[in-house]
Formats: structure tokens, sequence, C-alpha cells
């Protein structure tokens, strides 16, 4: 019985996922159409924030799929340094943000005015918290409220996020952290969500020796998550890490090479640079990579991991060697856990960015101002 129920709530799972993926796969082919039929610069400008929330939402799916893989075999690790907790769930509110504004949902902060310091994963802790908003906000009802509550005393921090929306019944509660489990298993898919994000809260709030729980008087009345965490002590307690994206280079480059193997990819990346006014050189492979740096050495090389025939390791390597520091390098890869960001330093590259590319992170490595233009001719 326990294993029919099991296989039923992966079959569920997998067409939750199937609709979940082709709801914004239909957006964005849609958008894409409009942008395609005529000069409407309404109609254009709302293609393109469609095709943007839309990309959003499936990287989040994406990025939920392989937390649960990871979980599965327990191969999620932590980068724990001490933080203070208020900017933690501050970047959560302000993830959330946009969801809450087209559902007309606020959001309410009631902080403790001290430092809240505990030792954390800055980003996995704010994945938790942005977790915990979002279902809050999506089932709330439109106009309606959250409240993000922080409380510490001498030895446990508490967060509490609150919503007044469609509760949660008392034969759901008991299992609502489960994996594949969602409230709403109904053909209104309106709320959207795979089922997965709770566990992940869980298990990750567990990993940072803590707790959390699930409290709603029922349908209709709202729902309540807890979240405990231990702080750290004073004695302990040292300089706060700060979330920093520092530039690689002093001024923006002149001059920047792409290698990437996937067409549509590099003529993305290549409009998103030249946009700024940046002289770009671009190459498909490793060796033709290699031979563009001999004849033109670029400042920066943003390099894709997954090249035919010679891997970015290995490009970035043979730069390496014969240039030493000389250009700084920018793996962009769709590999993202640990192991691959340390296989990047240790080939040689600078930093490590993860496909898809969010184009403000590039443009803060190259040090682009918000306001670079292309110079006029």
């Amino acid at each position: 019985e326990a294993l029919r129920d099991e296989i039923d709530r992966r079959e569920r799972f997998l067409a939750m996922l199937s609709h979940e993926l082709r709801n914004p796969l239909n957006a964005v082919r849609n958008a894409s159409h409009l942008l395609s039929s005529g000069p409407d610069v309404v109609m254009a400008k709302e293609a393109v924030a469609i095709i943007g929330r839309q990309t959003h939402h499936m990287t989040r799916l994406l990025d939920d799929l392989l937390d649960v893989s990871r979980i599965t075999r327990d191969r999620i690790s932590l980068n724990l340094e001490q933080v203070d907790l208020r900017n933690v769930l501050d970047e959560a509110v302000e993830a959330v943000q946009p969801l809450a504004s087209e559902g007309s949902v606020i959001i309410e902060r009631d902080f403790c005015l001290e430092p809240v310091v505990i030792e954390a994963d800055h980003s996995r802790l704010e994945q938790v918290v942005s977790n915990l908003l979002t279902n809050a906000v999506k089932y709330s009802n439109e106009g309606g409220r959250v409240t993000l509550r922080l409380e510490k005393n001498t030895s446990h921090a508490t967060v509490l996020v609150r919503d007044k929306g469609v509760g949660i019944s008392s034969e759901m509660l008991p299992r609502i952290f489960d994996l594949f489990v969602q409230a709403d298993t109904t053909l209104d898919r309106s709320k959207g969500g795979i089922g997965v994000g709770l566990t992940l809260a869980r298990k990750l709030v567990q990993m940072h020796g803590g707790s959390i729980s699930a409290h709603s008087d029922g349908v209709g009345q709202g729902s309540e998550f807890e979240v405990v965490l231990p702080l750290v002590k004073k004695s302990s307690q040292g300089a706060l890490a700060r979330p920093h994206f520092r530039a690689l280079v002093e001024k923006m480059p002149g001059r920047v090479l792409i290698v990437e193997d996937q067409y549509d990819n590099r003529s993305m990346l290549r409009a998103i640079l030249e946009l700024k006014g940046m002289q770009v050189l671009d190459a498909a492979s490793g060796k033709e990579g290699l031979e563009l740096v001999e004849a033109h050495r670029p400042e920066v090389a943003i390099i894709d991991i997954g090249l035919p025939e010679m891997s970015g390791y290995d490009v970035a390597r043979a730069i390496r060697e014969k240039y030493q520091d000389g250009i700084r390098l920018i793996a962009l890869t769709g590999y993202g856990q640990q192991t691959d960001i340390k296989s990047a330093l240790d080939a040689g590259f600078d930093h490590h960015l993860v496909k898809p590319l969010q184009p403000h992170k590039l443009y803060q490595l190259l040090n682009v101002k918000s306001d670079s233009r292309p110079a006029a001719n």
C-alpha cells in the first residue's frame, strides 16, 4: 500500500511538472509570435515582459528539480558564514515582491531592531524564506496581506510567515513537508508549483540546525510557518559577511571574447555586450577561441564549459599558461554545484556564472554602469 501511494505521488508529480513547464513555454512561444508580428511598441514591451517572467519561472522550476535530486542523494552542501538574518529576510522579500505586486498582496515586515547573527548559508536560507513567502502570496486573496516577523531570544531566532489565505486542511497538514505533496491537486493549476518547495525548506532548515513547522486552523483560515534557528553566541561573533558581487576589472573592457558552441546563446550574449558598447569576438570551439586570444588579446573571455573536443577547463588552462593573469576569465555553464565552481576556479577561471545568464550580474562583473550606452559614431 505504501509503495502504491509513493508511485501515485510520483505520477501526479510528473503530470504536474509537465503542466508547469508547458504553461510558461506556451506563453514564451506566443510572446515570440507577437514580437515577430509587427512594430507595435506597447505590444512588444508586454511580450518582452512576459518572456522575462516566464523564463524566470522556468529557471526556478529547474532549480527546484535539481535540488530535489540533491536532497534524495544527500548531495546538498552549505557555505556557512556569520550573517545578520534581517539581511537574508530583506532579500527574500525583494525576490518575491514582483509576485506580490501582481496580486496586489502587501508583505509586511516586523523585525527586531538589533542584529540577529546566525551561522548560515546566505543564499540557501534566502531560498527557504522565499519559498515560504511565495506560497503565502500565491495562496492569499487579491489585495491580501502577508506578515513576515523576526523575533529572537537568548539562544534562538524565530521567523514567522503568516497569511490569511486558503489555509491547510487537517488531513494535509501532517504531510505538508513531504516530497511531491501539494495541497492543491485539482485541475485548477493557476497557483502553479510542483510540490517540492516545502520539502527543500525543511531539509535546508534542518541542515542549519533548526526546525520548521506549519500551523493552520483549516481551509479558509490562513496559515503560519515557523522557522527556528540557533543564534551565534556573542563570544563567537566575528565580522558579519555582506553580500557582494565585485567587478573583475577596474573599468568596462573594450574587447571581450565569447567561446560558446551554441549559436543562439552565442549571438544573444554578443548582443547583450554590444548593447553596452563593447567590441565582441566570438568562437564556437575552444581551438578557435585560443586562436582569437592569440590574434586579439581580449581583456575578458567568457567561456562555456561544455565545448566540443576541448573543454572550457582546457581552454582556461591554456590561456593561463601563456598569459598568466593578463586576461580575466569567466565560466558560463549549466553546472552550478559547489564542485563545479571549485573545478572552474582550479582551472584558472576568475568567476563562475550559471545559465540561464542574468545580464545584470555579468554587467556587474564587467564594471558596466547601469546608464552605459554605446559610444556615438
